[in-house]
């Protein structure tokens, strides 16, 4: 069983909104490539001017998101980011695969493709829970029939279909650039820029580590780093064994 991800990761400011919503507009009418949709991800901050609810983000309570971590088969990912919480949960990625409830193997057909817009700390969850789904399978080899959607989301994480990821890091030129673009927001208070700096610098430093992303994608000219990160999904997905 495979579930199909593709976690983009980049530091505040580096434009990946900006790229993951040109590759979506482009992707829609590819015919070569899957289609994609986008994860909602929960989130405890307040929604920004323009953001819609259910769309862009699930705004929930931070309350709402500790019952939901206690529970421990809610969230495949979660992490505090510049004092707020974020998390992707199961069935985020289960609504963009668009997985029916019969007992055909899960392999997003007929669905989409879910692209995931997380952090450093959300990429290394899903590390770790890969890594806990392959020690399982290599222990406990699956036999017998596959389980519905319902019954994978109502079972514990170990599980759940064994989830495939493509990792992809958006990098600035520069953390003096990075520094810049965050300034020209002029959105930054000067305690949110401090820490939104030294977090950026945190994850230039594992995002630029060899063999932690897949794929690296420097974003120094927009319409450059808009069509590399679309030949970069399109290798990844068309060379996809």
């Amino acid at each position: 069983m495979n579930l199909f991800t593709t976690p983009v990761c980049g530091p505040s400011g580096v434009g990946k909104g900006t790229i993951i919503s040109k590759f979506m507009e482009d992707s829609a009418s590819s015919t070569i490539l899957p289609k994609f949709g986008f994860s909602v991800s929960h989130t405890t901050r307040q929604p920004r001017p323009g953001e819609i609810d259910g769309v862009h983000y699930k705004f929930v309570t931070r309350e709402f998101f500790d019952e939901k971590i206690e529970l421990g088969d809610f969230f495949i990912e979660y992490a505090e980011v510049h004092g707020n919480m974020y998390g992707t949960s199961f069935q985020a990625i289960f609504d963009v695969a668009q997985v029916s409830d019969d007992e055909s193997e899960i392999l997003n057909i007929g669905g989409k493709q879910c692209l995931l817009d997380i952090d450093v700390e959300g990429v290394k969850s899903i590390k770790e829970f890969q890594s806990r789904q392959q020690i399982r399978i290599n222990k406990e080899p699956t036999l017998g029939k596959a389980k519905s959607t319902q019954q994978y989301l109502a079972s514990d994480n170990q599980e759940l279909p064994l989830l495939s990821a493509n990792f992809i890091f958006i990098a600035p030129p520069s953390i003096d650039t990075l520094k810049e673009r965050l300034l020209n927001r002029g959105t930054e208070t000067a305690e949110t820029l401090e820490r939104r700096y030294k977090n950026a610098k945190d994850e230039l430093e594992y995002g630029m580590k060899p063999g932690n992303f897949d794929a690296i994608i420097i974003n120094d000219n927009l319409d450059i780093a808009c069509s590399d990160f679309s030949t970069t999904v399109m290798d990844m997905y068309l060379n996809k064994d």
